[in-house]
């Protein structure tokens, strides 16, 4: 049964309490925002007033060792994002005071000691450890870098690990503004101020649970400010909410499975986008459930699917029907199989969509070797065209209903590349062109109405009715294209460089990311024909003002480059230059083959332009060709395509691709 503390200060909350955030809760995620929320309420509060701070669940863990203290050992269940937050900002305040002790304030010495040993550390059996404990992944941060300022030697931060890093650089800029321009005795009357408000200005209401089944109750219940919860943990608070339901031992046990699978996921997203956990549930969902994209409403389709009124057997209501009669236990039974089986099946999704997006994923269920390197590269060249969203569910449908069969998911993934170089990057249609087709062929493929062969035939005709050949061939030989306003040039141009670099002994192409990257976009693409030709330069000889404006974007006149920077404006003589030159930057000695092939023309006119550009279209219609549907296909798909309609919030679906 819980039991409800009205009003509690943060001192109040802490005392006699340790606090640990289990591996199944959300990582930190406060953003600037929320950091901004919480330190407008604090400015406010005034200077003897106080301010709900909102919820706090705990949960005592009751199976702890023995630790020779008094202090008793708290599961927090919900809260733990405003709960660290506060920890954290004290942590800043306390390291401010002590600056100003090493100026001569006492005083603020033992302030910073206090906050120290009430709110940072506390001491068992002569052993500090932190008031709080995060999550997997974050407590080692948490604790060494945040609060003892250790370096951290872990590689690249995870995604909860950034934003407790710009967590702590919001608030120190918080800090230093509300200290600028005052001496060391109004500064520290200022940041006790401060340390006041949190520790006994915030109130909470503290709720105290025996299970974690419990705690859904209080989630269904209580309304609290903070972070808008994810679609993901709201879907899940409802399932903890109905596992309560439960009287007997499967309520617990459904509610054990539910955070063992929540924690799995958080684990497996980890690494991917902020939003990533929103979009499992949306892909989970338009792959198993139902396809359309209108009726997805976030965690409200789950309560529609899961609506407890279907579980409770009409005996027990107050109007009940007498023609109509179920034994609850039966009821219980569906509920807890239905959502076991659902929670199951999200669980092995957050599995499968991470391995989408690693580079080295083990693809463990494929028993052939060479299909598993071969679904590597083909969802690496997926990545690479940046527009992965539309194929999620269908790639999911895929290894959720043929999970041994790896030459069908290494080829579905090489048409979905395929797709989007005709469609997205070729063609130019919508991001979403034909996304509402390949949710419904990932549905059937899902439900096993259509089997492997007939899906890579229907998408095979949903990507025909957008790119066919006739109208891929004339925008590729056209000159008149912008290719280089294209987001996808250099998607293009890297897989060119891949067809031309072929296995070079001793030397490996260059990552995309070389290319593609924020840092390295501007200085990647070369324009053979300069954008802005100097006079005197030569290039006035071969181009008038008309065809400069109408080639210079071209596709015939781009190549990639790692540096443009080195040949400037030059004219095309000094930029080809010669095999061997010492100490010269030209395209004869350049590291990409696409550079050194150019070292083969004398000139650069309209006239190679254009050839180039018939080269690359033709390689393009190679490289991307795709067997025109046969007409039963094309009937079949007839019905799966909305055209190119807003489809709301599809950018959600993407997720951060690891770099190849």
């Amino acid at each position: 049964m819980a039991t409800k503390n009205l009003g509690l200060n943060l001192t109040e909350v802490i005392d006699g309490r340790l606090f640990t955030i289990a591996d199944y809760q959300r990582p930190f995620s406060w953003g600037e925002k929320q950091l901004g929320d919480l330190w407008e309420d604090l400015d406010l509060m005034g200077g003897a007033g106080s301010h709900y701070a909102g919820t706090l669940v705990l949960r005592p863990v009751a199976d702890v060792a023995d630790d020779r203290s008094e202090l008793r050992q708290f599961e927090v269940i919900d809260g733990q994002q405003r709960l660290t937050t506060c920890f954290l900002i004290l942590d800043r305040i306390r390291r401010r005071l002590e600056a100003l002790g090493a100026l001569g304030l006492t005083e603020a010495i033992a302030s910073a000691t206090e906050i120290r040993d009430n709110f940072g550390f506390v001491t068992i059996d002569f052993a500090p450890q932190p008031r709080i404990r995060l999550g997997k992944g974050l407590d080692e941060y948490w604790t060494k870098s945040v609060l003892n300022d250790e370096p951290f030697h872990q590689g690249s931060l995870i995604a909860g690990q950034r934003r407790l890093r710009e967590a702590v650089t919001f608030v120190e800029a918080r800090l230093a503004r509300l200290v600028t321009g005052s001496g060391p005795q109004e500064s520290f009357r200022r940041l006790s101020e401060l340390h006041r408000r949190i520790a006994q200005g915030l109130g909470f209401l503290v709720y105290e649970v025996g299970s974690s089944a419990e705690a859904g109750v209080i989630f269904e219940t209580v309304n609290e400010r903070g972070r808008d919860l994810s679609e993901l943990e709201k879907a899940k608070n409802y399932l903890l909410y109905l596992a309560s339901s439960i009287p007997d031992g499967r309520g617990e046990q459904l509610a054990n499975l539910i955070n063992s699978a929540w924690a799995q996921m958080f684990q497996n997203l980890a690494r991917e986008g902020v939003d990533a956990d929103n979009q499992l549930l949306r892909v989970h969902w338009l792959a198993t459930v139902d396809p359309d994209f209108h009726n997805w409403v976030g965690a409200g389709s789950l309560k529609k699917r899961f609506d407890r009124s279907k579980y409770i057997a009409t005996a027990m209501r107050i109007v009940s029907s007498a023609d109509i009669v179920e034994d609850q236990t039966a009821s219980w039974g569906r509920l807890s199989t239905d959502i076991t089986d659902y929670v199951s099946s999200l669980r092995d999704s957050s599995f499968i969509l991470r391995e989408m997006s690693d580079p080295q994923a083990a693809f463990e269920s494929f028993e052939n070797k060479q299909e598993k390197e071969q679904a590597r590269l083909n969802l690496a060249a997926l990545s690479r065209t940046r527009i992965v969203a539309p194929y999620r569910p269908l790639l999911l449908a895929a290894r959720l209903r043929h999970p041994q069969n790896g030459a069908f998911y290494a080829e579905l993934a090489d048409l979905c590349e395929r797709y989007s170089a005709r469609v997205f990057v070729i063609e130019q249609r919508r991001a979403n062109a034909g996304s509402a087709g390949l949710a419904r062929i990932a549905h059937k493929l899902y439900r096993g109405i259509i089997g492997p062969s007939d899906a890579i035939d229907q998408v095979t005709a949903l990507l025909w009715r957008y790119a066919p050949d006739g109208r891929l061939a004339t925008t590729l030989y056209s000159t008149e294209e912008d290719w280089y306003g294209r987001r996808g040039h250099k998607y293009f141009l890297y897989e060119y460089e891949r067809s031309l670099w072929g296995s070079r002994p001793g030397l490996k192409l260059p990552a995309f990311t070389e290319f593609s990257s924020s840092q390295a976009s501007q200085r990647t693409t070369e324009h053979i024909l300069p954008q802005h030709p100097r006079r005197g330069r030569g290039w006035s000889k071969f181009f008038t003002s008309r065809e400069r404006a109408l080639l210079v974007n071209s596709l015939g006149n781009l190549i990639l480059t790692l540096d443009n920077s080195v040949y400037s404006d030059k004219g095309f003589a000094g930029k080809r230059g010669i095999p061997g030159q010492v100490g010269v930057a030209c395209y004869a000695n350049g590291r990409l083959q696409q550079e050194r092939a150019l070292a083969a023309f004398v000139n650069w006119t309209p006239e190679t332009i254009a050839a180039r550009q018939q080269s690359l279209a033709a390689w393009a219609m190679e490289r991307w060709a795709v067997t025109a549907p046969s007409s039963m296909a094309i009937t079949a798909t007839d019905d799966d395509d909305d055209g190119e309609e807003e489809v709301e919030d599809e950018a959600e679906l993407e997720i951060e691709v690891q770099p190849d």
